[in-house]
């Protein structure tokens, strides 16, 4: 069991050196802008007035209320059960790789598994999923985004590439559980053609 753990630590540190390590101040740019949290306000408000649209008044008022639980399930959650319960060491707070890394943004937080920014990312996308997989055709575009999300984390050094896949399946699963659940809460698709 133990050559299996060095093994696969191994691998997660050999993946993360090669994504950080082949970067350009230019690409550096990229994945700073997609990292930024902030950045994505128009697409926040783009997904918004499709609800609004899709659902009505009353489906967007359940559709906000959903969001703020997912992402206190999604952001808290990996915070609360993972970052501090596992307590593992971001790569650039490890002795033996932080020399190795380039941080364009920083390094961020003490703790990083599981990541935030992919659990928050993916449970986004997957209440998108959840809610409207009957009539959200353009499902892949928000997967391209939090896929996009959770690779930055990576080449910006601050998660081995394990924090992101574990983030993703946390967050997406908790989107996409609220979503199927909430459905009924955001729109009726009896009512709808």
């Amino acid at each position: 069991m133990n050559d299996f753990i060095q093994w696969f630590t191994t691998g997660d540190e050999q993946l993360l050196l090669t994504i950080n390590g082949g970067g350009t101040p230019a690409m550096d740019a990229f994945w700073l802008f997609v990292t930024g949290k902030w950045n994505w306000l128009p697409l926040y408000a783009l997904l918004l007035a499709w609800v609004w649209k899709v659902a009505g008044k009353q489906g967007f008022i359940a559709f906000v209320v959903l969001v703020g639980i997912g992402l206190l399930l999604s952001d808290g959650g990996s915070v609360w059960l993972f970052k501090n319960t596992f307590k593992r060491l971001r790569p650039c707070h490890v002795e033996a790789l932080a020399t190795q890394l380039r941080l364009p943004g920083g390094c961020g937080g003490l703790y990083g598994f599981v990541s935030s920014h992919a659990a928050n990312s993916f449970m986004l996308t997957g209440l998108m999923l959840g809610l409207f997989h009957k009539r959200y055709r353009w499902i892949w575009l928000m997967l391209l985004w939090a896929a996009m999300v959770g690779y930055s984390r990576v080449y910006l050094g601050v998660h081995y590439p394990t924090d992101v896949l574990f983030g993703a399946v946390y967050g997406g699963a908790v989107g996409v559980f609220l979503g199927l659940r909430g459905q009924h809460l955001v729109i009726d698709y009896a009512n709808r053609p």
